[in-house]
């Protein structure tokens, strides 16, 4: 079996023949609904607008796995996804380590409290 073959997409009672537009709008959907916080497999910071692994969800590593997989076939097929994942997922992908500049793209916020407190210089604060 070939498994090289682009990816044909047809969608049931539809007559559209896949010319690429029915398989990006595939996409689009399924991507769409597996990145949803509601499904719970990834959360969505409203400050930065990004979004990040859920750490409390209760759904197992082989669905972050098959989701790498579709986003995969995506890319395979020449599908740009809409997605709006920080450096610091693909610095990790690469096994390179993130740094304080990556968190503040994802947690603005968080990442300004911690760069205070290493930069803090007040000798009231014990070490």
């Amino acid at each position: 079996m070939n498994f090289r073959k682009p990816l044909r997409v047809q969608f049931v009672g539809e007559l559209g023949v896949d010319e690429g537009g029915v398989q990006k709008e595939f996409f689009q959907l399924l991507i769409r609904k597996l990145f949803d916080p509601a499904y719970t497999m990834f959360t969505y910071n409203e400050e930065s607008r990004m979004l990040w692994f859920n750490g409390n969800t209760f759904e197992s590593n082989v669905k972050f796995e098959l989701i790498g997989m579709l986003m995969g076939i995506a890319i395979y097929n020449q599908n740009i996804l809409d997605l709006h994942l920080p450096m610091a997922c693909y610095k990790k992908l690469l096994d390179i380590q993130p740094t304080l500049k990556d968190l503040s793209e994802l947690m603005p916020k968080v990442a300004k409290s911690l760069e205070y407190i290493q930069n803090c210089e007040d000798p009231n604060l014990e070490e």
